[in-house]
């Protein structure tokens, strides 16, 4: 390899655990211990994503899912196994903390 062809680290992704199954689990109790989380650490400092992967009683299809939702799904496998990426990019709730913090330095002065 030659100097300067690697990436630096700030900008690699790195696999890491999560506390999103745990979060679904609060919102969905029935689905507790029936799902884990996997994170991919990206160098962005306000967003998450989440890889869903469920079994279905009812055969389903891509297009059947995506009317319930307004993300993609990424697969349906076989009718019955259904893959879902959602991600969120908290820019909103960024900035609104910044105009906070602005207007807590302006009403120091």
């Amino acid at each position: 390899m030659k100097p300067g062809s690697a990436s630096v680290c700030a900008m690699n992704l790195a696999p890491t655990s999560t506390g999103s199954a745990t979060a679904i689990a609060l919102i969905f109790p029935e689905l507790k211990g029936k799902l884990n989380g996997l994170a991919v650490r990206v160098p962005l400092t306000n967003s998450s994503i989440t890889d869903c992967v469920f079994e279905v009683k009812k055969s389903t299809t891509a297009e059947e899912v995506n009317g319930l939702l307004r993300g993609g799904v990424r697969d349906v496998i076989d009718g019955t196994m259904v893959k879902i990426y959602a991600w969120y990019d908290n820019e909103w709730g960024y900035s609104c903390r910044l105009v906070d913090l602005a207007a807590l330095v302006a009403a120091s002065q």
